[in-house]
């Protein structure tokens, strides 16, 4: 229990800076790019519920915390070494000892869920293909449009930069189905948009 002369941090300063030197070699990031290695040592990550544990009490934070902190984006994120890192990115090193090569996607577009079965390494393109709805969107669909002055909804798709104008429709589930059937033609994910080809 904490009284009032105790200090703020869960480890002295002094300390930290050992341990820091011990796993990274060298303070003030002057190491090269975080290892798998040097992960492991300062957090334990569970590929079944995708948290990572902090190993090690640092001057800012306790030893067992589950890390959740997430930025203004909704993704986790950590801090290592003064480098803030979102923590998607950090799983697959985990796992795999290296750093994805391309983007990572939350295949059930939920941003802090970090199970392994739930990420997976795409291209920016693939990635764009497996979106929520826009909390902006005025039909409540991935790419379809209430124009008002027309009475009617237009459907459209973006492809490789592009968009694609797939018609208009008076009825709603038309515009759906016809978006639908354009995100199988060009190969979104099954999720996109939330709700299913």
């Amino acid at each position: 229990m904490s009284g009032k002369g105790d200090k703020p941090c869960p480890m002295d300063k002094k300390k930290y800076d050992e341990s820091f030197d011990r796993i990274f070699g060298k303070k003030n990031g002057s190491q090269a790019e975080l290892t798998s290695g040097q992960l492991k040592k300062l957090f334990h990550y569970s590929p079944v519920t995708g948290q990572f544990i902090r190993l090690q009490s640092t001057p800012r934070a306790k030893a067992g915390v589950v890390i959740s902190s997430p930025s203004s984006k909704g993704y986790l994120r950590l801090t290592v070494a003064g480098k803030r890192y979102q923590t998607h990115r950090l799983a697959w090193l985990y796992m795999y000892d290296e750093w994805p090569p391309a983007d990572i996607d939350h295949i059930n577009q939920i941003k802090t869920d970090n199970r392994a079965e739930n990420i997976r390494v795409v291209s920016n393109k693939e990635n764009h293909q497996n979106m929520p709805t826009q909390k902006n969107s005025t039909s409540g669909f991935t790419g379809i449009h209430w124009l008002k002055d027309k009475g009617r909804f237009l459907a459209h798709i973006k492809v490789n930069g592009k968009q694609i104008r797939l018609g208009t429709f008076k009825a709603l589930s038309d515009a759906v189905l016809a978006r639908i059937k354009a995100e199988v033609t060009y190969g979104f994910h099954k999720n996109h948009g939330g709700y299913s080809a």
